[in-house]
């Protein structure tokens, strides 16, 4: 009997000194590379005579955007060398782009 009392105690006092879980943050999977399809758009692409003060885009997937200024230029690339007046420095490239349901 007295035994198993010790064999019990030794066996609590190890449990508290060896860590059953692994410490840290979990590393949150690979990174989703699949961009989010576009569902519609809010005016319809290519129409005219646009008066609204904002646009509406449905993605197929939810997207939370913190900084959208950030987002859409790391999205689209527009962010990079150019040259003005022969100096050479980095900024926003000013280009037009066409939203395309198929892309």
């Amino acid at each position: 009997m007295r035994r198993i009392f010790y064999f019990a105690i030794l066996f609590f006092v190890i449990l508290t000194f060896v860590n059953c879980a692994k410490r840290g943050n979990p590393s949150g999977g690979s990174k989703d590379s699949i961009p989010p399809i576009i569902i519609k758009y809010k005016p319809e692409n290519y129409s005219i005579n646009f008066t609204d003060d904002e646009i509406k885009i449905y993605f197929d997937e939810y997207i939370k955007l913190i900084d959208i200024n950030k987002e859409l230029i790391n999205l689209y690339g527009v962010w990079g060398e150019k040259k003005f007046m022969g100096k050479i420095y980095d900024g926003i490239h000013r280009t037009t782009f066409v939203l395309d349901k198929s892309h």
